[in-house]
This record gives structure tokens, sequence and C-alpha cells, in this order.
């Protein structure tokens, strides 16, 4: 079994600060698409369909409702439950705040799902009958409350926007840290003495020899 190296502590710090500043990049890109134009991030987009389908499937043997919420309830919880278990296992401050960011994500992206649910405008992969899952949730199958998308997707989009911005505060304290923290162990670093700290005696040619 291969054996970990440890780095010392100054260099430890100094990755995790060039990881925070990486971090923090991705969750921008998060924000820009998800918080300020109200659109899919790409690529991730991808990979939430996949989370969505998934949870679709693992839910089904409870009832259509069930299956049909936990559609986004799974797009949402993956990236969520995610961060809370590297923030136990490993506290990794910074895989929890990417992955509360991509939660965030999920969360703008079921509340423009929620909010389209009475207008049925977006494209919709798979959905034979021209309805959405939140269309049937809030609709005459269920809970027959359509009138109630707008304010359900509001609400449901400020949690996303308050997520995103706890994410960005964790990448943010993770780096505040280890930057001060380089900064301690500069500021008390013992500096190197111009003068020897033993003198040395002279050897003369015999005496080298002996033992």
């Amino acid at each position: 079994m291969a054996e970990t190296v440890q780095l010392p502590d100054d260099i430890q710090r100094r990755l995790i600060a060039l990881k925070a500043v990486g971090a923090l990049g991705v969750c921008a890109i998060y924000g820009w698409f998800a918080i300020v134009k109200d659109a899919q991030v790409p690529v991730l987009v991808f990979l939430d369909i996949a989370v969505h389908e998934v949870g679709h499937k693992l839910f089904s043997p409870f009832g259509e409702l069930v299956m049909l919420v936990m559609g986004t309830g799974t797009q949402i919880l993956f990236p969520f439950v995610a961060g809370v278990a590297f923030a136990v296992s490993r506290r990794d401050l910074i895989a929890w705040g990417i992955c509360w960011a991509w939660s965030a994500n999920a969360m703008c992206d079921g509340a423009r799902y929620i909010y389209d649910a009475p207008r049925g405008e977006l494209a919709l992969l798979g959905a034979g009958d021209g309805l959405g899952d939140w269309s049937k949730i809030l609709g005459p199958e269920h809970f027959d409350k359509l009138f109630l998308a707008d304010r359900l997707s509001a609400y449901v989009r400020a949690a996303g926007v308050a997520t995103w911005f706890l994410a960005v505060g964790l990448i943010v304290f993770a780096l505040v840290r280890s930057v001060k923290g380089n900064r301690r162990e500069g500021g008390t670093r013992p500096r190197a003495t111009a003068e020897p700290s033993a003198v040395l005696t002279p050897v003369g040619d015999l005496d080298m020899w002996r033992r």
C-alpha cells in the first residue's frame, strides 16, 4: 500500500489558497449563469439532468407524486449532502463550498422549472405529454395549485441565492485562514545568523587522521 506524503505546513497552506482561488472562480461561473443570467450552466447542465433522472428512477417505487418531486429534489439534495459529507469526514471547506454552490445552481434551475409550470414554455426532455414535473405536481392531477407556482419559485430561488453566498463564504474563510497561517508562520520563522553557532578548532596534519 502506497504511503501518503505529508507536505510541509507552509506548502500545504499555499496549495489550499490556490485551490480556494480556483474554487471561487468556479462559484463565480455558477453564480453568473444561475443567478445573474437565470440560465443553465454549460456542461454542468448535463450532470444536473443525469442526477434529476436518477432521482425519478430511485423514487419511482414510492408513487407518482414522490417520483415527480424527487427529480428536482435529488438534483438539489445530491450536491448538498455531498458537501455535508466533505465537511464531516474531511473538514474540507473548499469541497464543501463547491458542492453547495452546485446545489445553489440546482435550486435556481428548479425555481425556473417551477415558474414554468403554468406556462409550459421550457423545452423539456422526455415529456411526451408536453407537461413537466411541476405542471403535474401543481396541476389537477395532484395539488391543483398552479397559481402558487410563482410564489414557490421565488422561495426556491431565494434559497438558492442564500446557499450560493454561504458556499462562497466557506471558501473565502478557507482562503483567509490559509493566508493568515502563512503570514504568521513567516513572522515567527527564525532568521539565519551571520556567525556560526560554534567555534571550529583548527586540526593539524597528524591529528586529522586520528580517530
